[in-house]
């Protein structure tokens, strides 16, 4: 039988309450909130601008009127500044890098306009004198609207590119690449009609400064045709996709940065025996194309079986094969054995009307209050292997349930968080002040279990998940609005 004495018993519980706080420090998720900011007419909007020399940035912001707010480590307010902006510019972007960061800018004259960047040093300061990136004779309301950046997968490039117009009618599209110290890397005016004369799917900029253009004939048709446009080293190759198949709502992008390919995902459509039919998605397929020569690398179809759908909603199917009615593609995460993850989301809206409680009716009629209810649930994780076979055995179901009202499914849906090599989802339990913010690892043969991140109604926050941005390695930042008022949310994990 052990025993103590009196010191010994205080040494001994002093060193097992030290132990346990060490524990769960260990455990415990890292949060800092930030004070809130009251939202004004003037500047409604906000977004995350990024970190630069351990300051968090964000942008207040409407129309030309753009206040960017500087948080410190602790996301303390350090101060609030007026962007500069004289009467004939326009403000396209906050490109924070930390090797150089720049404010890009419009400048107009009454012959032409100006790319134009302002440095931001590390102690945020904009720089007096502007950069010239390139002069473009474009009116001056069409290049505010349809000039768009995007930038490289390591921030380091950005990509410019907007149509030109003459006689009402497109011309050509201009693109121009940049590096962190503006230097251009490609630049060319493109005229090929798989661009002029076709709706734009989304956009890609490369590490390397080649980009690719994902456009389509048709933006309602089922069984559309995609035509791939990359274009590296001043060259320009183009390629038509067709999925074979009918889609069922719409087909999901990714670049392989690693094989320098193109992934494409979607459902199919089961086919419909009569017009009156109303049919969902009864396959998943994944199809890789290699950019350098447009071949397929590799293509499989995943098909809903009814134990699979029994699995998800916990009854049997009243079609034969099974279908899915309200998932989409949400995001496709390339691996680097070459395969990839495939993440699909249920989302549906629908309209309700209710009788107002009025005691008294000016008409002496019942009038009626009409709310559109969003609803985002569960999320499917299909795991693809580097010969490009879908696991179709083991489909990981990440249960979720969210609701909300009149919001347009701003605080629904989830944010995808590489945390040192572990893919980690982010979420709302519920959309509500008193729910709970989520983290869930993606493991793709099991469901996978949640934690709680943090309580939000004693933080009064409300996170909008979707727009956050990862910091680091290990930490996500993530802004709020409740009450009219922005907060920022910085989670280390």
């Amino acid at each position: 039988m052990l025993t103590f004495s009196a010191n010994n018993k205080i040494l001994f519980i002093s060193t097992l309450i030290v132990a346990l706080l060490c524990f769960s420090t260990a455990k415990a998720q890292n949060v800092n909130v930030s004070s809130g900011i009251k939202l004004t007419n003037k500047a409604p909007k906000f977004r995350i601008a990024g970190k630069l020399n351990n300051r968090y940035l964000a942008e207040r912001y409407k129309d030309n009127y753009h206040i960017l707010d500087v948080y410190n480590g602790y996301l303390k307010l350090q101060s609030s500044k007026t962007i500069p902006i004289q009467s004939n510019e326009y403000i396209k972007k906050l490109w924070i890098n930390p090797q150089q960061s720049w404010l890009i800018k419009l400048n107009h004259s009454n012959n032409y306009s100006t790319i134009n960047a302002l440095q931001l040093d590390d102690k945020i300061r904009f720089a007096d004198k502007p950069i010239v990136i390139d002069t473009l004779r474009e009116k001056s309301d069409l290049l505010n609207n349809n000039l768009r950046t995007q930038l490289s997968l390591d921030e380091n490039l950005i990509l410019f590119y907007t149509p030109i117009f003459e006689n009402g009618s497109i011309k050509s599209f201009y693109t121009k690449v940049v590096n962190n110290k503006l230097e251009t890397v490609a630049s060319k005016y493109l005229t090929d009609n798989y661009l002029i004369n076709q709706y734009f799917v989304d956009v890609f900029l490369l590490n390397d400064g080649s980009y690719v253009f994902i456009t389509t004939n048709d933006r309602e048709s089922d069984n559309a045709d995609y035509f791939i446009t990359y274009i590296k080293n001043g060259q320009v190759k183009t390629s038509v996709y067709n999925p074979i198949q009918d889609v069922f709502k719409k087909i999901e992008f990714e670049i392989d940065y690693k094989t320098n390919s193109l992934i494409a995902s979607g459902f199919y459509r089961e086919p419909k025996e009569n017009k009156r039919d109303n049919t969902g998605a009864s396959k998943l397929f994944v199809t890789k194309i290699d950019l350098n020569n447009f071949e397929t690398t590799y293509t499989d179809i995943a098909p809903i079986t009814e134990s699979f759908y029994n699995k998800l909603t916990g009854k049997a199917s009243e079609t034969t094969p099974p279908q899915l009615y309200t998932f989409y593609i949400n995001n496709i995460i390339p691996k680097n054995d070459g395969g990839c993850l495939v993440l699909a989301e249920s989302y549906f809206k629908n309209e309700e009307e209710s009788l107002n409680n009025y005691y008294f009716s000016v008409s002496g009629m019942n009038t009626y209050s009409s709310s559109t209810i969003y609803n985002f649930n569960d999320i499917l994780v299909y795991n693809v292997d580097s010969n490009g076979i879908i696991d179709k055995e083991n489909i990981g179901i990440i249960r979720k349930k969210q609701i909300s009202t009149n919001d347009n499914g701003s605080y629904s849906s989830f944010y995808t968080a590489n945390l040192q090599n572990e893919l980690q989802l982010i979420y709302l339990d519920e959309i509500d002040n008193e729910g709970q913010l989520l983290a869930e690892s993606i493991e793709p043969h099991e469901d996978s279990k949640n934690k709680v991140v943090m309580n939000i109604g004693g933080n009064e926050v409300v996170p909008i998940v979707k727009m956050s941005m990862q910091t680091a390695p290990n930490e996500i930042l993530i802004p709020s609005m409740s009450r009219s008022k922005f907060k920022l949310i910085k989670l280390v994990f």
